[in-house]
C-alpha cells in the first residue's frame, strides 16, 4: 500500500501500467519496472 509519504516514484514504480516518462523531442527520460518488464528491456533511458 502506498502511503501519503511515499510520493510520485513509490506510485511509478509499484504502477501495474506501464509508464514512459517521455520529454518534448521524444526523448524518454525514465520508465517504470512495468514497462521494462513487457518491452523486454533493463532500461529504456537513452545517454546522450
Amino acid at each position: 500500500m502506498i502511503g501519503p509519504g511515499d510520493g510520485f516514484r513509490a506510485l511509478f514504480d509499484r504502477a501495474t501500467d506501464l509508464v514512459v516518462l517521455v520529454d518534448v523531442s521524444g526523448k524518454v527520460l525514465d520508465a517504470n519496472p512495468a514497462a521494462l518488464r513487457a518491452l523486454g528491456g533493463r532500461s529504456l533511458v537513452v545517454e546522450v
